[in-house]
């Protein structure tokens, strides 16, 4: 049997940087998110990038947060708790030369959220791609404090395996998009938008 050899780059789809690779950090065990799901993601958002603060929550590689920047983001915040995925999402930003248009924190993804609501910090966008493992219930105890984050017309992203129970509304949010598809694996990627 021959394994596939794990790559050590990911690819930026579109925008400024479209075709450049991500070089991964060798320590890197995390799952980066696949082109075909990162391209369903930006295409659920769409235009809606250009000129908005886009928070990379679990930020792994921070493929999703150069992306956004890619696609005309005015800013975007990496947060990972792994020093591996934050060594990775430090070289991006340096190789892709864009350090005044990011922050990188090492914190956990809770803390951050709740520090973040203190000190009146505002995302239109919060991409969220927890580990699969995560249940729900510690997800929701962890972007409790990230809904006070979000600007009026700003929304959530969740990505989530297939099999994974998500209910309709998390907190004040409510599911308006869902988009689903299979490679080797299935994913689905939710956005849920402020309840009205």
């Amino acid at each position: 049997m021959i394994r596939k050899k794990k790559s050590n780059s990911v690819r930026i789809i579109s925008g400024i940087f479209k075709g450049r690779r991500i070089q991964i950090f060798p320590d890197f065990t995390g799952r980066p998110t696949k082109d075909i799901v990162r391209e369903a993601l930006f295409d659920i958002i769409g235009p809606d990038i250009k000129g908005k603060v886009f928070l990379d929550l679990f930020a792994g590689t921070g493929a999703n947060g150069i992306e956004a920047i890619s696609r005309g983001a005015k800013r975007v915040w990496f947060v990972d708790m792994s020093l591996p995925s934050i060594k990775s999402c430090s070289m991006a930003v340096k190789s892709f030369n864009i350090e005044h248009l990011t922050e990188v924190k090492r914190m956990e993804a809770g803390r951050f959220l709740a520090r973040a609501n203190r000190d009146g910090l505002k995302f239109d966008i919060i991409f969220t791609d927890a580990p699969y493992a995560m249940k729900f219930s510690e997800f929701l105890s962890i972007i409790e404090n990230g809904i006070d984050c979000l600007t009026e017309f700003g929304f959530l992203v969740v990505e989530v395996a297939c099999d994974m129970e998500y209910p309709d509304s998390i907190l004040s949010l409510r599911r308006t998009k869902t988009k689903s598809m299979e490679e080797q694996s299935f994913v689905s990627t939710k956005v849920l938008y402020p309840g009205t």
